[in-house]
């Protein structure tokens, strides 16, 4: 994307493949959410948020959401 520069530390970790250690999946996880959150913020992708307010209540939905008042 063009609004997002990966560091270099970045960079090396994703062309390793995350590592081959126990939290590699993890921080994959977390690279591939926090993508997808800054598409969210940029306007690239909807926030998806579930279409019941009580759901979105209950949920804490963190993403678009609206502040009170």
């Amino acid at each position: 994307k063009d609004h997002v520069c990966l560091s270099g530390a970045l960079r090396k970790v994703i062309k390793d493949g995350f590592g081959s250690d126990a939290s590699g999946e993890d921080r994959f996880d977390a690279v591939v959410g926090l993508f997808g959150m800054i598409d969210v913020v940029i306007g690239e992708l909807p926030a998806g948020a579930p279409d019941d307010e009580e759901i979105r209540r209950i949920e804490g939905w963190m993403l678009g959401r609206q502040l009170p008042g």
